[in-house]
């Protein structure tokens, strides 16, 4: 049975409509905001257990780690959404007054890195370990709570303390610590209660002065897939030393499953959308992470040709909302798709099928495209690789400063199949595409129909990329972060055995070692 979204938004609104909230600004320019308590279901509380903190400015780095020390903090956890500021050490120490802040290791996980530091001050030390979240957006929620699970569940592992407690800290806002907050204190109530609830602990968050709890019943939402998926999800993982064909046999039948039994946990935030009033947000059959063409293209909002891109943000590995994916344009819709190349700031765009509908960018033949009366699109080069083509054209356009983007094209997958031809090409076309996106912050990705071909693509590059780090291969996983931005990507069965396969040639393509991935540093002298 799925959540009902309208019962859980009633609930927030009931806790929330007599609450006045203020703007999430600095709060009184205090680096620690608040201390937390931790009630238990029987009774029991952990007076202090955690403090909610701003993320210091620089000029504030110095006040930032006496707090640390003050408080005598054992764990920051930190939501980081690329903004922050470094405030520790990149290697070795940072030091002032009579403080020194060394680095001692730094593990890399998937989503979040975990850093150990010795703080000393005279003859003391005292050890403090940091979580930073590295796929935390920039604005809203994550597209899919799956990224979040990993890191909620380390945390919940850190004993509560009154005397060491737990400082949670977010760089975009405050009210993702409030979401750390709930989802933590929802797990703990689990382990000791063996009961949630989450309405009861969202309650206690709300009474707190500042404003560090999300009005957005989104938030509310979010906070019970989490709670669901660390309890009750399965790991699907498979090590990369274990990835052979007989292991794989049944695999693929078991993942079809599974996917389609938590279908609806993925696509239940898509059901969000956010209206114009402060505490209730309508629980609508849209999609949360469809691009909202009218910050795009304003002057365009009743242009139904727009609509037909059938546009959607897609987060890549360790990359929130890294992509954006479409469909081909036709001829009425050639204008919107590469407006909306300008407006995204895309430098790139991934083709993986040959253009069916229209010449949408210039080639050798044609080595000019107008898109409109203010866009020109030049062709500038063309390299033939085994894998497909790369194209490289200027768009000059009346509004902006050129630019140059690269295209990749993928020839060999056919319109009306599902997987393209050949799996080692597919792979090295994967490859050659991660040299391009770090290139790009924000990639266009485009097929015939904005779904079949894109899912199976974009589920690919995120297993590569934790294969490369975790040294652990998930392809359901994969499937499960693109499909909560489009429930229609990856529907059928034999893309998931296409996708076990690719894995297998990708591992055979550029080998994975198995060192650990944590980096240590050489401690100095004063200690």
């Amino acid at each position: 049975m799925g959540i009902q979204n309208n019962d859980l938004q009633f609930q927030c609104l009931k806790v929330l409509k007599h609450t006045s909230k203020s703007s999430y600004d600095r709060v009184n320019n205090n680096l620690i905001v608040d201390d937390v308590d931790m009630s238990y279901g029987d009774g029991y509380q952990v007076p202090g257990a955690y403090l909610v903190a701003q993320v210091p400015q620089r000029n504030e780095i110095p006040e930032f780690w006496k707090q640390i020390w003050k408080h005598q903090v054992e764990h920051i956890v930190l939501l980081d959404d690329s903004s922050a500021t470094k405030y520790w050490p990149q290697r070795n120490k940072i030091t002032f007054d009579d403080f020194y802040i060394v680095l001692v290791s730094c593990k890399i996980f998937a989503d979040y890195e975990h850093r150990k530091f010795i703080l000393t001050r005279e003859d003391q030390l005292h050890q403090v370990d940091q979580y930073r979240y590295v796929s935390w957006p920039k604005e809203g929620l994550p597209l899919s709570a799956v990224n979040l699970v990993p890191f909620i569940q380390k945390l919940s592992t850190i004993p509560l303390s009154s005397e060491y407690p737990i400082l949670i800290q977010c760089s975009s806002d405050l009210t993702g610590t409030g979401l750390v907050l709930l989802c933590d204190m929802c797990l703990r109530s689990a382990k000791r209660d063996g009961s949630v609830d989450v309405f009861r602990n969202f309650q206690r968050l709300v009474q707190y002065p500042h404003n560090w709890v999300s009005d957005d019943a989104a938030y509310y939402i979010f906070a019970h897939l989490v709670v669901m998926e660390c309890l009750f999800g399965v790991d699907t993982s498979v090590s990369c030393k274990d990835l052979q064909p007989n292991l794989l046999k049944g695999k693929v039948q078991r993942d079809d499953k599974y996917l389609k039994a938590t279908a609806w946990w993925d696509t239940t935030m898509t059901a969000v959308v956010r209206e114009n009033s402060i505490y209730f947000k309508l629980i609508a059959p849209a999609k949360r992470n469809q691009v909202r063409l009218e910050s795009y293209l304003p002057e365009m909002l009743n242009n139904s040709d727009i609509a037909k891109l059938n546009t959607v943000m897609v987060d890549g590995f360790r990359s929130p909302q890294k992509f954006t994916v479409t469909q081909q344009p036709t001829r009425t819709t050639l204008e919107a798709y590469w407006k909306l190349m300008q407006t995204a700031n895309a430098s790139a765009v991934i083709l993986l099928h040959n253009t069916v509908s229209c010449s949408f960018w210039p080639d050798e033949d044609h080595p000019e495209v107008y898109p409109s009366e203010s866009t020109t699109l030049y062709h500038q080069d063309t390299q033939s690789l085994d894998c497909g083509d790369l194209i490289k054209i200027k768009m000059m356009s009346e509004s902006e400063a050129n630019r140059t983007i690269e295209i990749l094209l993928m020839k060999k997958w056919k319109i009306d199949s599902h997987r393209p031809e050949s799996v080692p090409d597919f792979v090295k076309f994967c490859l050659k595409s991660e040299e391009i996106l770090k290139r790009s912050s924000r990639v266009v990705v485009t097929c015939y129909d904005g779904v079949g071909a894109s899912g199976l693509y974009l589920a690919m590059l995120y297993n590569m990329g934790k294969m490369k780090l975790e040294k652990t291969c998930d392809v359901c996983n994969a499937v499960r972060v693109v499909r909560s931005s489009n429930g229609q990507f990856m529907q059928k069965q034999e893309q998931l055995a296409f996708l076990w396969d690719a894995a297998r040639s990708y591992l055979e393509e550029v080998g994975l070692h198995n060192e650990e991935n944590i980096i240590r540093f050489q401690l100095p002298q004063i200690l």
